[in-house]
């Protein structure tokens, strides 16, 4: 459990109450959030499936502390975004290329092979097509 008197304040914010308040809530979600995907994963595990389970885990940019949405520094530009897709040729590895977000629901359909509706915005795989093509061949040819 995060403490206030433990927390590091940042030297853009004044060390208040409030403050410390705020960033203990944000690291304590973080690590609440973390711990339910770990239960996730862990009774995917259990009952057989997480070999043949696609992860997608994301978030915004969170927003409790002041300028987080709204600034060009990493904490204004940068989200949490993980893919896990099984038996990928470039499986447990890290790509730091821009990723638009427009591109997740249409992925996530034609990864569950759902037909993607005219109106929507984005792209299947568009920002890591190669990988995605890779997984579905290797699915696909079992």
């Amino acid at each position: 459990m995060v403490l206030p008197e433990n927390v590091k304040v940042p030297p853009y914010y004044p060390d208040t109450k409030v403050i410390r308040h705020d960033i203990v809530r944000l690291l304590t979600n973080i690590e609440i959030m973390d711990q339910q995907v770990g239960s996730l994963i862990n009774m995917l595990k259990k009952d057989g499936l997480y070999d043949n389970t696609i992860i997608f885990f994301y978030s915004d940019h969170g927003g409790s502390l002041p300028w987080m949405k709204r600034e060009i520094l990493e904490r204004g530009t940068h989200i949490p975004f993980i893919i896990r897709l099984p038996h990928a040729e470039r499986a447990a590895t890290t790509n730091d290329d821009l990723v638009n977000a427009a591109d997740f629901a249409p992925t996530v359909l034609s990864l569950a092979g759902v037909s993607i509706p005219a109106y929507m915005q984005g792209k299947f795989g568009q920002f890591m097509i190669t990988v995605f093509n890779e997984w579905v061949k290797k699915v696909s040819t079992g």
